[in-house]
């Protein structure tokens, strides 16, 4: 989103520049890079301009903000953090479950997509972009799209443990051996009756 913004600053252009965007993407761009590319940027914002670098006056804060926000779900496509949740909500209804909550390989994986956004958005100078594929991007029928997982959700077979009639007569819930001892009683008279 502001490449245009490094490369107005590489051709010497020194004017403050103002970017009439009410995206919080933007907001958290503008705020980063504010302290690498030298020079005045400002964001309006209604009827107000906000400086850029004075949205966050601690600089090393600043390199992070980028990072956070693409690790935390930035949405590109929303004008606010309401529509972003509710873009996400609507599309959640589409999906399984079977993942949540997150497994260390899906995780691994959304590491990789915002680590590869965040270097993108952290270097609007680029003039070309790394291949996405394998950083959480694969190619699926000549269209780029993301990974959600290696492995399989849950595996394959769910050993189920083997219990013996110690395993019941130690683990008892009962107050007393003798009540135990009824209730088996109980249970093979149900079976002779049958």
């Amino acid at each position: 989103m502001l490449s245009f913004y490094a490369a107005l600053r590489s051709s010497g252009y020194s004017n403050p520049v103002v970017i009439d965007a009410e995206d919080t993407d933007v907001y958290i761009q503008a705020a980063s890079i504010s302290y690498d590319i030298p020079g005045i940027i400002c964001v309006k914002k209604k009827r107000q301009f906000l400086f850029c670098r004075g949205m966050c006056t601690d600089g090393d804060i600043a390199k992070c903000l980028i990072s956070f926000h693409v690790m935390t779900g930035c949405d590109a496509r929303s004008s606010s953090l309401d529509l972003a949740r509710a873009a996400k909500w609507k599309g959640q209804k589409k999906k399984s479950l079977m993942r949540l909550p997150p497994d260390d390989d899906s995780l691994t994986q959304h590491i990789k997509r915002a680590n590869y956004l965040a270097y993108l958005q952290r270097h609007p100078d680029m003039k070309r972009h790394p291949s996405p594929i394998g950083h959480g991007w694969e190619l699926v029928n000549g269209h780029c799209k993301p990974v959600r997982h290696t492995q399989p959700a849950l595996p394959l077979s769910i050993p189920v443990p083997s219990l013996s009639q110690a395993d019941f007569d130690s683990n008892s819930d009962s107050d007393s051996d003798s009540e135990a001892e009824s209730d088996y009683e109980a249970l093979d008279s149900l079976d002779e009756s049958d």
